[in-house]
């Protein structure tokens, strides 16, 4: 509900503010305008849409996830958030949609960037009892021979044990006569499993070290400002889930699609 129906005085009618309502009760807008010809009303409306890396096509910035905004640096399209504004996950952050004095409307993909301070959670739960691979010290290594991509065994003897595998390719031939032959030399180590059972203390250090591996891959591109552990032991698991307060980019692209109601 925006505010307009059937028979309204067109006087009666705040288009900016209906042009606002209209974008916050639908996700799938990015862009609306309101213009009033006597006692025609026609709306305009930019329809969103995902983006792949390598589209050209006119595209909005939204956020990627909920945050306050801490810095707008916008080089093509124009922001429609503010320093210090609060926005939520899929929040139109700028416009591929630009609108001049001259009523001329410019469609372009938006460029540049949008920081803002984000809460992030991570949490790893890690058994007091866990199964450790290791190397026994035995290895055999076999050759395969690739000839027009179809690949010949040498050794047809197959591997037997538990093993874990380092490929080396090379190429067979010289610069002036090439043909596409390779030879793969592979060495199979022979491992083995051994149940280890830790303390509350060996587990937490395990599990500090778990949640280390999944922060730098999940939140390589955040600047973590401070964070918060909670930690639970039951009698099997130990948990620790750890809440991050950061500064990160949450600008992503997505493709407009223009549709226009008369």
């Amino acid at each position: 509900d925006i505010g307009i129906y059937e028979g309204m005085l067109s006087s009666n009618i705040d288009t900016n503010d209906a042009r606002l309502k209209l974008l916050i009760g639908n996700e799938k807008l990015s862009w609306a305008s309101f213009i009033i010809e006597g006692s025609h009303l026609t709306v305009n409306v930019s329809e969103t849409e995902s983006v792949t890396e390598d589209d050209k096509s006119p595209a909005n910035f939204i956020a990627a996830r909920d945050g306050i905004i801490e810095k707008i640096e916008i080089s093509s399209g124009q922001a429609v958030v503010k320093k210090g504004q609060a926005v939520v996950a899929g929040e139109l952050l700028a416009s591929g949609t630009v609108e001049y004095k001259d009523q001329s409307t410019h469609f372009t993909r938006c460029s540049g960037t949008v920081t803002a301070r984000t809460k992030r959670e991570l949490s790893v739960t890690v058994p007091y009892e866990i199964v450790k691979k290791e190397y026994t010290g035995k290895s055999s290594e076999k050759k395969v021979v690739s000839f027009f991509g179809l690949k010949f065994p040498l050794d047809l003897v197959p591997v037997t044990y538990e093993h874990e595998k380092e490929v080396e390719k090379n190429f067979f031939g010289n610069e002036e006569s090439y043909l596409p032959i390779y030879v793969y030399n592979v060495e199979f180590r022979e491992t083995s499993k051994r149940n280890i059972k830790m303390n509350k203390k060996d587990a937490r250090k395990y599990a500090l070290n778990k949640l280390k591996e999944k922060e730098a891959k999940e939140l390589k591109n955040a600047q973590i400002i401070d964070y918060e552990d909670k930690i639970t032991f039951t009698d099997s698991v130990i948990t620790i889930k750890r809440c991050y307060n950061c500064i990160e980019n949450i600008e992503i692209l997505e493709n407009i699609k223009i549709n226009i109601v008369n």
